[in-house]
């Protein structure tokens, strides 16, 4: 009788996942990035942390940034961040799991305003 009953919770908790998953949807409004300097100077220019938060109760991947006309004098990641002409792909397209926050630094002459582009 025990085994029976955790066999039909088991499958409720199943359903209910899988119904929720499907319900879940991300915007480009769920991905808050926040910008800092962080005081240090790097080739003469002044450095900046980013932080790209998933705001999303839900799992987001292939997140892509406008870098239109972005420019850094430090190195930065290509796992992390990835120029390909006026777009960066971040995280190497990889999931970002929900409420997950990922940084990078940069360092240029002034802060660059970084945008989700799609998802």
């Amino acid at each position: 009788m025990a085994a029976q009953i955790f066999k039909l919770f088991m499958a409720v908790i199943l359903t209910l996942c899988l119904f929720a998953e499907g319900m879940c949807q991300c915007s480009k409004d769920d991905l808050k990035i926040t910008q800092s300097a962080t005081g240090t100077v790097i080739a003469g220019k002044p450095e900046y942390k980013v932080d790209v938060l998933n705001a999303c109760p839900c799992t987001q991947s292939s997140i892509t940034l406008d870098c239109h006309g972005f420019q850094t004098v430090e190195d930065i990641d290509p796992a992390i961040l990835a120029k390909n002409g006026d777009d960066c792909l971040f995280n190497n397209g990889s999931p970002i799991s929900p409420f997950q926050k990922i940084f990078f630094y940069y360092a240029w002459d002034s802060l660059f305003t970084f945008k989700p582009v799609f998802l």
